[in-house]
């Protein structure tokens, strides 16, 4: 099977409810993993992790580190059975791997059916507007000819298959560019799309179980530096009707590709209200880390909600607004050393760090959060902790 193909027969996971104190498997030991293990713990499940660096940040707070491939049957096979379930915290994992493992009975949450949906952007595209909701004009393409006769500019080429946080992806102008743009991607396959002129970029973070129960986060805006996270605001500030209308197509969009777990929908938002999916993410997402300190229920503890079958918790904050700001490294070292006690010297203010050590420019190292009365009081406050932290 081809990675992300969706011509080939799915196969219908198990779906069951886990009972007593669950073990369970997660495939990749980043941050969002690390998170994700640290949510179950509180609630007893023993979580495993498999990640290729023994260190990795997830590594650091579970019982069980196995160290392989993530692209290798025999290691997804070792995990899966030392796990009553396993998941994901890293989309990229060939479904044709996730397949074989569903075959042999194991379950596995998102299934590859879902994965296939959306790890190909052509193809999580394809879907979404077959199955009536409002995505950007898209078109596939794999020679420069093809676009002869394209007439919208600004145009949006994408690689449609791993690219995130601006990787794989070039805005082009005018016509007269877009030949030096093809160049830079070249050679593996791409997707073009019409540039949409949003006014604001949101994000709904959708949890669904294999019984079909859904529950939805706050709109929340995001905000980009360099084309990566940077500034969430919870709840977003627009209107009820951009809430209202951006709530409806996250859910919808998780419903059509039959999700299973926690989904980070991206949105635009234009002007005059008109609400736009960007893209999809299987997994934990950085525009719900807000959830950890701002809602009653945290997007990682609804993943595992979800994924094991049990009851979703009411997706709503307690805090009056919450404002997340990624701590994106300024520098290199091998040696990161924030000021973590000047940033909690800030009225309510949480810092989450990730257990990387080493620090480069645009790695993410952390996050901190701000709670407070209204966002822009959140919003200073979290951008005064980042500013205090260093790193």
């Amino acid at each position: 099977m081809q990675p992300g193909a969706l011509e080939v027969e799915a196969v219908q996971p198990s779906i069951r409810r886990v009972a007593g104190l669950p073990t369970v498997g997660i495939i990749g030991g980043g941050q969002l993993g690390r998170m994700l293990a640290l949510a179950g713990h509180t609630m007893g499940i023993r979580s495993i992790v498999l990640d290729p660096d023994p260190a990795s940040p997830a590594a650091q707070v579970v019982p069980i580190a196995l160290t392989g491939s993530l692209a290798e049957l025999a290691s997804l096979r070792e995990l899966a059975r030392l796990s009553d379930l396993v998941t994901f915290e890293n989309e990229w994992v060939d479904p044709a791997l996730v397949r074989a493992l569903e075959i042999e009975g194991y379950s596995v949450w998102p299934s590859s059916q879902t994965l296939g949906y959306i790890q190909d952007k052509f193809h999580q595209r394809r879907h979404l507007q077959q199955a009536g909701l409002p995505v950007p004009r898209f078109r596939a393409v794999d020679r420069l000819d093809q676009l002869a006769d394209w007439q919208q500019w600004p145009l949006v080429l994408k690689t449609r298959r791993q690219g995130y946080d601006g990787h794989g992806v070039r805005i082009v102008p005018t016509a007269a560019q877009l030949a030096a743009a093809w160049e830079e991607l070249a050679g593996q396959p791409l997707i073009v799309e019409a540039f949409v002129p949003f006014e604001r970029e949101l994000a709904v973070m959708v949890a669904r179980s294999a019984s079909g129960e859904v529950r939805s986060f706050p709109v929340v805006e995001t905000r980009q530096q360099q084309h990566v996270c940077h500034t969430v605001i919870a709840p977003a500030p627009v209107s009820a009707a951009v809430h209202e209308r951006a709530a409806a197509i996250a859910v919808a969009a998780i419903e059509a590709i039959a999700g299973v777990g926690i989904f980070g929908v991206e949105l635009f938002v234009e002007p005059d209200g008109t609400v736009t999916i960007n893209e999809l993410a299987p997994r934990p997402h950085n525009s719900g880390h807000y959830t950890i300190d701002a809602c009653d229920v945290s997007q990682f503890e609804q993943h595992l909600r979800a994924v094991l079958g049990w009851p979703l918790a009411a997706a709503t904050m307690h805090s009056p607004a919450a404002v997340m700001v990624n701590i994106l490294a300024q520098t290199t070292t091998e040696q990161a050393q924030p000021d973590l006690a000047a940033a909690l010297a800030l009225p309510g203010v949480k810092v989450h760090w990730y257990g990387k050590h080493a620090a480069r420019p645009g790695r993410k190292l952390g996050h901190l959060t701000a709670v407070a009365a209204d966002w822009q009081i959140a919003l200073e406050r979290a951008l005064s902790a980042r500013q205090v932290l260093g790193v």
